[in-house]
């Protein structure tokens, strides 16, 4: 298991500011897009590559966690 962060993406949230940042606890990249993809106001293209891949220890379990980006408001 590893965890998927993106530092930035263009849809995170329907909110007015609609980009942020995203964590997906997955076995592959393949399958944290698939977790990611599946939540609600997300969408992450296939030209985003994620900022950092880090290894999980066994007992982990899938999880897509997302930051919406707050903006000026």
């Amino acid at each position: 298991m590893n965890a998927y962060i993106w530092q930035s993406i263009d849809q995170v949230s329907c909110n007015y500011h609609s980009g942020g940042g995203l964590v997906v606890f997955a076995a592959t990249e393949e399958r944290a897009r698939e977790l990611a993809n599946a939540t609600s106001d997300v969408q992450v293209q296939p030209e985003d590559k994620p900022d950092v891949i880090q290894p999980l220890g066994d007992g982990a379990e899938e999880k897509v966690l997302t930051f919406p980006d707050a903006g000026c408001c």
